[in-house]
């Protein structure tokens, strides 16, 4: 026991109380699967954890939450758009030789609208993130969206829409198409964000590299694909950590916490077991 309470001691000095309440909900919920076959939402352990949380902030104050790390830890979520503007997610991908685009565009209340997803023959990074911004933008004005904040994680693509290219530039047609999209009567932004805060976006880019079709269109989510909410982020971002630290892998965060199970049983099992306690 002293060696268990030691090591509980050494966590929460080095990452904050919030760690060793994410692990006694997980196990709790590990415990009712096991032996009660109850499955426990994602949704529900975040409520437990916030609970939880709340309850050792006001009987200890807010120093239990530090850590060594909170310095220079960013964390980079979701941007949920003001009211009445859609967010526009895109990115693109290369899996060995094949290459693929694809993105979403969500209200200021996270409900999916529309996805795309689709691929090419032209292997470059830069080509697919900047044919991801073209499908995006024309899925929004096909289907009547007005207001538009277009986020995407390359900011080589965005700094070519945003300042033009030559008309000897490689991409130069697709660049030029973006440009008369965006000149049309409709109110349109694009802007960079890290890859942290564009999974959902990511992962239906892999879906076009993996896909022999050039365009498709989505009404409905895919199987599988799990929108985590900004408020939820924080307290996600927390359990990353502790996966990315089993796992070595912070793509196996996103891929289970942000396109991934809905339950908080089967994070184990999508990363290969690795996520223990």
């Amino acid at each position: 026991m002293d060696e268990l309470f030691n090591w509980c001691r050494q966590v929460c000095l080095s990452h904050g109380i919030i760690s060793i309440i994410i692990m006694w909900v997980i196990w709790k919920a590990r415990n009712d699967f096991i032996f009660n076959n109850k499955r426990t939402t994602v949704q529900e352990s975040i409520t437990q954890i916030q609970s939880l949380l709340s309850a050792c902030t006001a009987a200890f104050g807010t120093h239990v939450l530090a850590s060594p790390h909170t310095g220079t830890a960013r964390l980079v979520a979701w941007s949920r758009p003001r009211e009445g503007t859609v967010c526009l997610n895109v990115d693109g991908s290369l899996l060995g030789s094949s290459a693929g685009f694809g993105g979403l565009i969500r209200d200021t209340n996270e409900l999916f609208l529309k996805g795309f997803y689709g691929t090419t023959s032209e292997a470059s990074v830069l080509f697919v993130e900047i044919l991801a911004v073209l499908n995006g933008l024309d899925l929004c004005w096909v289907n009547g969206f007005r207001n538009i904040v277009c986020f995407s994680d390359s900011l080589q693509a965005v700094t070519l829409i945003k300042e033009g290219v030559s008309p000897h530039h490689r991409f130069a047609n697709e660049i030029q198409s973006i440009q008369q999209l965006i000149s049309k009567d409709w109110s349109v932004v694009i802007e960079h964000t890290l890859r942290e805060g564009n999974a959902c976006a990511d992962c239906l880019a892999k879906m076009g590299a993996s896909s022999n079709l050039s365009l498709v269109i989505l009404n409905t989510p895919p199987t599988g694909l799990y929108v985590v909410s900004e408020e939820s982020h924080e307290l996600l971002n927390s359990i990353s950590m502790l996966i990315i630290r089993s796992t070595k892998s912070t793509q196996l965060y996103h891929d289970v916490c942000n396109v991934g199970s809905s339950t908080i049983s089967d994070i184990p099992n999508a990363v290969g077991n690795a996520f223990i306690f």
